[in-house]
């Protein structure tokens, strides 16, 4: 995989027309605390391509991605992290005038303003295959035509399919389904009792979906600036189509050759909903403030209730107070508010941001090499849960990039939380789930 990237950027690399960029690199993580029978280390080796052509108005562009996982290749396949894989991220055609703007094929949006979470950023889903810190997201078939204001821009955007989520396999550290563990009752499912005697567990990726996996999502934005004293940067967004909140159903089959024994499947199903969103940063001075929002109406599924999630933050920027360097000081407040308690809580939906504070420290070194320092703690007022973290980033002779990092997961004790799920030990999942701890070294070089 990583000599045929190779093989096409050398040979690409010789037409002049095309412009040619991306990266090889490696990351290594190891965990100094983990539960019982998932991996202590991980070392990924990751490989992306971009090749741009261009010509008058016209633009076209194509982004692929490839990573190989050292487990994969281990002999004994109970091993295999199942997180070795080939994807085109983005592949589209895209023609700009002096007013508008038409885009169709393949591609990954940003949508939001918060640090640690865009709550707005509702367009591509998650790799699940991946750290789900990293942000690592799916590439979604959908075209736009977009219309140039004096203030802003206003776009219409159709997207075509709804993607699936695989999933990387059980000694993963990041595995985060319930553990299956048997017992006299029957079987225990993230604390939920399953009345067989025998059951095994897996993940089952192909998409459960209201109205199809082609059914479109319509989404209608419109992002300006203003011209005040306060600088106010903005973006509303309509949706009508399917929800990125995605729910599991517990899927339970029979043997009939064993009355005894059963299998249970995972499977992700997504409903149809109107939203509405917004993301805003408004400048203050040496202060910037930051709101992201979404209000949902879920049209007809009977398990989801209708829903808002509201984000707000602040961060005020210190200039010269380390020498050259900049210290930004953070803060952010996530709420997350279910309007029918008797559907589907946060919980069941893995929802890790529902009544959660965000506390942190960038440093920006202003040297030569764009060093910086992001430091972190995120505290769930809800489930005494926190996650702290450091980040450190430089760069050398020009193309190579140096990420180290640190993060701990204290998991809430006591309740089915996303983390705790993660750390549960699958032998006994009454036990206190384990905390994870990791370190992280990443390594690419850039061309």
């Amino acid at each position: 995989m990583r000599l045929l990237l190779l093989l096409l950027t050398l040979s690409v690399s010789a037409l002049a027309e095309f412009e040619v960029a991306g990266y090889v690199g490696l990351n290594m993580q190891d965990f100094l605390a983990k539960p019982a029978g998932k991996h202590q280390y991980n070392i990924t080796a990751e490989q992306r391509l971009e090749l741009t052509y261009s010509e008058d108005e016209f633009k076209y562009f194509l982004n692929i991605y490839a990573q190989e996982d050292a487990y994969d290749f281990h002999e004994d396949e109970r091993e295999h992290n199942k997180r070795t894989f080939a994807r085109v991220d983005e592949a589209y055609i895209e023609y700009e005038g002096d007013t508008s703007k038409f885009f169709i094929g393949r591609n990954v949006r940003f949508w939001g303003a918060l640090e640690v979470r865009n709550i707005t950023d509702v367009f591509n889903p998650l790799e699940f295959r991946n750290d789900p810190t990293s942000g690592d997201k799916l590439g979604v078939w959908n075209a736009q035509y977009t219309h140039y204001t004096d203030s802003g821009e206003l776009s219409v955007i159709v997207k075509f399919y709804e993607e699936e989520q695989k999933m990387a396999a059980y000694p993963y550290v990041y595995y985060f389904l319930p553990p299956v563990v048997s017992s006299p009752e029957g079987t225990v499912i993230g604390g939920q009792v399953i009345p067989s005697f025998d059951l095994a567990a897996s993940y089952d990726s192909t998409l459960d979906s209201e109205k199809g996996q082609d059914h479109p999502s319509l989404f209608l934005t419109y992002s300006g600036s203003t011209d005040w004293d306060s600088a106010l940067d903005y973006a509303v967004i309509y949706e009508h189509g399917y929800d990125a909140q995605r729910k599991f159903n517990i899927n339970e089959f029979i043997n009939k050759n064993d009355l005894n024994a059963s299998t249970i499947t995972f499977q992700q199903s997504v409903y149809l909903v109107n939203k509405f969103m917004t993301y805003n940063t408004m400048v203050l001075g040496s202060a910037l403030i930051k709101l992201e929002a979404q209000a949902v109406d879920v049209i007809s599924d009977k398990d989801i209730s209708d829903y808002i999630h509201i984000g707000l933050g602040t961060e005020y920027t210190l200039n010269g107070l380390l020498g050259e360097a900049d210290i930004g000081l953070m803060a952010e407040y996530y709420k997350y508010y279910r309007f029918d308690k008797e559907k589907r809580s946060d919980l069941e939906l893995f929802e890790t941001m529902q009544n959660d504070l965000f506390i942190g420290a960038r440093i920006t070194f202003n040297d030569l090499r764009d060093s910086s320092l992001i430091i972190a703690s995120i505290i769930d007022l809800s489930y005494a849960e926190q996650v702290y973290s450091a980040k450190y980033e430089t760069r050398l002779f020009e193309s190579i990039n140096i990420a180290l990092d640190y993060q701990y997961i204290n998991a809430s004790e006591n309740t089915f939380t996303a983390y705790h799920l993660m750390g549960s030990d699958p032998y006994n999942p009454k036990a206190k789930p384990i905390d994870n701890q990791r370190l992280g070294l990443d390594v690419s070089y850039h061309f």
